[in-house]
């Protein structure tokens, strides 16, 4: 057997990049801990191994991605050398991943009901099933500068579920949006939002900025 084979969580880790292929390096540590149970120098050690042999790749501005994710995940592609703790130059995310890793800090909160959370190209581009709560959870970053213009989007969409028949999808989706400032929470429109969230760069990655009760679909038109 392979030394690299023999490395603990091996399978599991590259499973995290399948999922997201691309993450900041304070992000892979804590989806690390989540997955091994590992802590402090356990997983210093643990972590440090899958640099040093490449089963993970660090980036020059802090991002870890995989061989396989770097395609994926890159708008363009940069420089990856064969050894070293560092092995990609600059990295540079294309959008959707951008805005995705935003909303990374929220679905590692919510582990381990948000383990098969899944990306799509749709409005919400996370989300996952919580299946004790029997909820529907999606996430979506809304862009700088651009609130008002998804707030537009968001009610648009929103009134395809205007129906009575969507009664029981209204009442089992519990949707979370990341915005720029607590500000901007204003803007988010109540169709289902039950928190607005801002990035921050601390441990735990976001903030709440605005949790909602009561009728959080009060401004569809049924």
């Amino acid at each position: 057997m392979d030394k690299i084979d023999r490395i603990p969580f091996r399978k599991e880790i590259e499973g995290l990049f399948r999922k997201m292929p691309a993450m900041e390096l304070e992000r892979f540590l804590k989806a690390a801990e989540l997955v091994t149970g590992y802590t402090g120098d356990l997983l210093a050690g643990l972590t440090g191994r899958y640099i040093q042999n490449g089963i993970v790749l660090l980036s020059e501005n802090g991002y870890v991605t995989t061989k396989f994710s770097l395609p994926v995940a890159a708008e363009e592609e940069p420089e990856v050398r064969m050894s070293g703790s560092t092995r990609v130059g600059q990295l540079k995310l294309k959008p959707f991943f951008r805005h995705c890793l935003d909303c990374y800090p929220l679905l590692l909160d919510l582990y381990p009901a948000s383990e098969h959370f899944r990306l799509s190209d749709s409005l919400f581009p996370l989300s996952f099933v919580h299946e004790a709560k029997g909820l529907i959870y999606e996430l979506i970053r809304i862009p700088d500068n651009r609130e008002e213009l998804y707030q537009g989007i968001l009610l648009k969409d929103a009134l395809q579920y205007q129906d009575r028949r969507f009664d029981a999808y209204r009442e089992s989706v519990r949707r979370i949006a990341v915005v720029q400032v607590p500000a901007c929470a204003q803007y988010v429109p109540y169709i289902g939002f039950s928190f607005i969230c801002v990035k921050t760069e601390t441990e735990k990655g976001f903030m709440i900025a605005e949790k909602r009760t009561g009728d959080t679909w009060k401004d569809l038109i049924r």
